[in-house]
């Protein structure tokens, strides 16, 4: 018998063989190093010219935030996601909102987290965005800004009504001339 003629190629990573040569009937033992991306690979080993494909799936990586949310003031403001995966796993942060915006980096592997920044809302309306991470949502809602939706003349007060001043606002007026005159 002639000796067992073994060629391995591997794609990324090193295969490990108990038996190189040999002759008669044999097995062919190895080992794989552990595949610390995300990315499958592919290795061969070739014995006697048959080919035996070795596919190696890449990390499974399982993605958690906290918190999941938050709520701000329309004054603004900002704060921390943590980001927990497993090592070798990588994660990019994304915002949908021009106002919401990111302090640092907004992309890692393994733990992490991504620190934000909430614009002051001057606008009349509530307003909602959202930071992706990999396939976790982190929603942010942010209180309106003031607005006025009327004003009255009441003696030397001016009386603004409006939203989210906490309560109407009630401006003192100098002098009488400020005021509309009234017909009668």
């Amino acid at each position: 018998m002639r000796p067992i003629d073994i060629d391995a190629t591997r794609a990324g990573s090193s295969a490990e063989f108990t038996r190189t040569q040999g002759t008669g009937d044999g097995t062919v033992k190895y080992t794989v190093d552990p595949n610390n991306s995300q990315s499958a690979r592919v290795g061969q080993i070739t014995v006697e010219g048959r080919v035996h494909t070795v596919n190696q799936n890449g990390l499974n990586c399982t993605f958690n935030i906290a918190p999941a949310s938050a709520a701000v003031s329309r004054s603004g403001g900002g704060g921390a996601i943590a980001v927990t995966v497993q090592a070798g796993c990588t994660w990019n942060a994304t915002s949908n909102a021009s106002w919401l915006t990111f302090n640092g980096a907004a992309s890692g592997t393994g733990n992490g987290s991504v620190n934000y920044s909430v614009a002051p809302n001057n606008g009349a309306a509530t307003r909602s965005g959202r930071i992706t991470i990999v396939d976790k949502f982190f929603d942010v809602n942010q209180a309106a800004g003031p607005a006025i939706t009327g004003a009255m003349a009441d003696g030397k007060q001016l009386i603004v009504l409006g939203v989210n001043f906490g309560l109407n606002a009630v401006l003192q007026v100098a002098e009488e001339n400020y005021l509309p005159a009234r017909d009668g």
